[in-house]
């Protein structure tokens, strides 16, 4: 079986009535691979606590969703993204890893967890979306 995927994703954000603007932001994404699964899905973390009986006492489980780093993995392009604080010089935010640069405001944290929401999503899609 031959299965044609596309090269170029894209995604509109919700975030700040983005979706409505004349001219929203824009998320260009690379096709998830075995790899960027790998790397980027948590992996639960187990602790079992036994008893001075030897017996099972409980336990616990995490999970840690790292949202930047499946963003600054994926994201290869945003459009339509910046920023100006009280009229300093306008800055462009063009992929993942600007919008992680030191002087972004933290006010796009909200942006980031809903394109890693999404991401997440479609790191764990066990379906095809063929290109016809």
């Amino acid at each position: 079986m031959v299965i044609h995927l596309s090269n170029e994703n894209k995604f509109i954000p919700e975030w700040n009535d983005n979706a409505k603007d004349a001219n929203p932001i824009e998320i260009t994404y690379k096709t998830p691979t075995m790899s960027l699964y790998s790397n980027l899905i948590p992996k639960p973390s187990i602790t079992l606590k036994m008893g001075t009986d030897g017996q099972m006492d409980g336990g616990e489980t995490e999970m840690v969703i790292d949202n930047s780093k499946i963003v600054k993995e994926m994201v290869t392009g945003i459009k339509n993204l910046s920023f100006t604080e009280d009229g300093g010089k306008e800055v462009t935010i063009k992929d993942g890893k600007e919008l992680f640069g030191s002087g972004v405001p933290s006010v796009f944290s909200g942006l980031v967890d809903e394109i890693g929401a999404y991401l997440q999503g479609v790191l764990n899609k066990k379906v095809v979306d063929a290109k016809n």
